[in-house]
């Protein structure tokens, strides 16, 4: 039986695009046992690939070359690897797949990477960053001279939860800070009272009276709040989610891969530079003339594909936007 050994990303939103990866390994090794090393701060978004592989944490004390080599050696259980995909691309994890004495080595190019990888892939020319945002799906397809163009992966709802989805279609917030909320009080008023009969779920790290001030329950709109201290807590919500607005790109891009609509509140000078070409959907980013400013409004929707400037009436367009594309 071969074995394999990946080590994603140490960021949360790489890490989770390296999903896409994850699938196409299982599907052209099926026998394979599938190992994969990840940091403590990511281990709970893997559990919502659904494919079958082996976690092991990579403890933050052992983030140095002599810990790295302490830690393989102690792993006997991923010990003599027949291929190591080394995602991360950094010194220290090609060093790893060197430490677990994987027989084939693969990774990009970059750097002084290359001394411990036995298959290197260069950069493609005009790579955002070779270490970071470049495909990671390129390895692969170097490595087995493949194509994987048009392979897409969605993550799959419970039977269950499909048909709460069903029944009870809601538009999901979450904002990694709810003073979001009190600081852009008159803009969500607007916002929530342009709906009717719409259910909204609303999840910050803190609630009190202020923030639920910032609502009125015209229209008849129902809303629901939710607190949370970890992300795992809210991820049904986020899988089931019709429409998912946030100002967190983790949040976005776990609706992408569930194939729900996510729009991003994000700031004026930000880019789009993530590689989503494999997931089902991509996310919108709200763009607005200042992120600090209390009579701040929206003034485009920017995709990978499009930037589309709002009307005069803003916040009008900006919700018969988000109604269209929810259809």
């Amino acid at each position: 039986m071969k074995k394999i050994l990946i080590k994603p990303p140490a960021t949360s939103v790489e890490a989770i695009l390296c999903f896409p990866f994850i699938h196409a390994v299982a599907l052209e090794f099926p026998d394979a046992q599938i190992n994969i090393i990840l940091e403590d701060s990511v281990v709970n978004y893997f559990e919502l690939t659904g494919v079958n592989y082996h976690v092991y944490t990579f403890p933050k004390k052992n983030n140095s070359l002599l810990g790295i080599h302490h830690y393989s050696y102690n792993l006997q259980e991923v010990f003599n690897i027949d291929l190591f995909f080394d995602l991360e691309n950094t010194f220290k994890s090609s060093f790893m797949g060197f430490c677990f004495r994987a027989k084939e080595r693969i990774g990009f190019a970059a750097g002084m990477n290359k001394l411990f990888l036995t298959h290197q892939l260069l950069p493609k020319v005009g790579s955002a960053n070779a270490c970071g945002l470049e495909k990671k799906l390129d390895l692969l397809e170097f490595y087995l001279q493949k194509d994987f163009s048009t392979l897409s992966v969605q993550g799959q709802l419970a039977a269950k939860q499909r048909a709460i989805k069903k029944e009870d279609s809601f538009i999901l917030l979450v904002l990694s800070n709810g003073q979001a909320l009190l600081q852009r009080s008159d803009f969500w008023q607007e916002f929530f009272n342009s709906f009717y009969e719409q259910r909204f779920v609303i999840c910050t790290p803190q609630l009190n009276e202020d923030l639920k001030s910032c609502v009125t329950k015209a229209n008849l709109n129902e809303f629901i709040w939710k607190s949370y201290g970890n992300m795992s807590e809210i991820y049904d919500f986020i899988t089931m989610a019709n429409v998912v607005i946030t100002d967190n790109l983790i949040v976005s891009t776990i609706a992408n891969y569930f194939n729900n609509r996510s729009f991003v509140i994000d700031s004026p000078t930000s880019t789009i530079s993530m590689d989503y070409n494999h997931f089902p959907t991509s996310p919108y980013f709200i763009k607005f003339n200042s992120l600090n400013s209390s009579s701040n409004l929206p003034v485009s929707i920017n995709s990978k594909d499009v930037c589309t400037e709002l009307g005069e009436d803003k916040i009008s367009s900006l919700v018969e936007f988000i109604q269209n594309v929810s259809v």
